[in-house]
């Protein structure tokens, strides 16, 4: 399965502990900038970034912010993969 991913979106992932590890075997760059994999890995990393939106994702009245956006709209299409 391939998930288009946006550079914001991958510089997230990247900078991020509970993300940064799951992303060797998953980035591909061309033709386009994506995540490729199949069922464990990309559950793992779907898992990870709900853990990144716990973290740093909302605001103090659990709102979600800019990364929390960015982390919830990525995990819908991770869901859907």
């Amino acid at each position: 399965m391939r998930v288009a991913i946006s550079p914001e979106e991958l510089h997230l992932l990247e900078s991020e502990d509970e993300t940064k590890d799951l992303l060797a075997s998953l980035v591909v760059r061309e033709p386009s900038l994506a995540l490729k994999g199949t069922g464990y890995p990309l559950a793992q990393l779907r898992e990870a970034c709900g853990d990144v939106l716990n973290r740093i994702g909302f605001d103090e009245n659990y709102n979600p912010n800019a990364n929390g956006k960015m982390l919830e709209a990525l995990i819908d299409r991770l869901f859907e993969a």
